[in-house]
């Protein structure tokens, strides 16, 4: 099987139109200061769920100018979510609490004349995550196996990406097997996200290590994997990523998805 070239450049090619389209954005936003709009995109990982909306666009050759459209509205919901995350951590809360309903708004507005199913995909993702927040402010997990508990405390990341497939594929109008690869495609992304980001904050601030499980664990979770298993966690989800794609005729916009995997989670420590 031939390998995919290095298209690391488009990656950063795209991302700098979506961060202008996000900055654009965000100064149409009236309830988010100008402040907290720039510490939202000051984000390393700030355009990267866009970015995936938009790879996973071509793979089912969507319009240009509806996956702009979709995948800026998607990372506006993210950055609505950080923003409320943020104002649970005691920073300008009220602020910030306002700031993130109002960036919601203005993603659930801009994608209101998408394709219904894309409507739906973005209505959905905001149920599932008023009721996953519901679930660890009220405790609502009972004890569970290692495996299903880390898919759990890592819902968020999963519950994203997956969207992001789901939007790709339906902004595509893709068949029902197609929109089912991309979307397991993306929710195995979002979990290797999620423990890489784990990962990061244990070489950063080792309190912070495993930050969603030890929140739980106080209720009777299990511990945190140590570092050199959550590697591997890491790894055999980005695999489950690939594979997801095996459904997928051969496409230079395919070589685009399995390279990204390859930019994100193949990179030297």
């Amino acid at each position: 099987m031939a390998m995919c070239i290095n298209l690391h450049d488009p990656f950063e090619s795209r991302l700098l139109v979506i961060q202008e389209e996000l900055r654009t954005a965000l100064n149409r936003v009236a309830g988010v200061p100008p402040s907290l709009g720039e510490e939202l995109l000051s984000d390393p990982k700030c355009g990267l769920y866009a970015l995936l909306v938009m790879l996973t666009a071509d793979a089912v050759r969507a319009r240009e100018e509806e996956a702009l459209l979709a995948a800026v509205s998607m990372e506006l919901l993210m950055l609505a979510i950080k923003g409320q995350e943020a104002a649970e951590d005691g920073m300008a809360a009220r602020s910030k609490l306002l700031a993130g309903s109002f960036l919601q708004t203005e993603a659930l507005s801009l994608c209101a004349d998408l394709p219904p199913g894309v409507v739906q995909s973005f209505a959905e993702l905001c149920r599932q995550l008023l009721v996953e927040k519901t679930r660890q402010q009220n405790a609502l997990w009972p004890e569970l196996t290692e495996r299903a508990y880390l898919e759990r405390a890592y819902s968020r990341s999963a519950l994203f990406a997956a969207t992001c497939g789901k939007v790709g594929a339906r902004l595509g109008g893709a068949a029902s097997e197609v929109e089912e690869a991309l979307t397991a495609h993306g929710y195995w992304l979002g979990m290797a996200l999620q423990v890489q980001e784990d990962l990061r904050l244990v070489r950063a601030l080792p309190v912070r290590a495993g930050r969603a499980v030890l929140q739980a664990t106080a209720t009777g979770g299990v511990v945190p994997l140590p570092m050199g298993s959550a590697r591997a966690v890491m790894r055999s989800y980005a695999n489950k990523a690939k594979k997801s794609l095996s459904v997928l005729p051969a496409s230079l916009a395919k070589c685009m998805l399995l390279d990204f995997l390859n930019h994100l989670f193949e990179q030297p420590e």
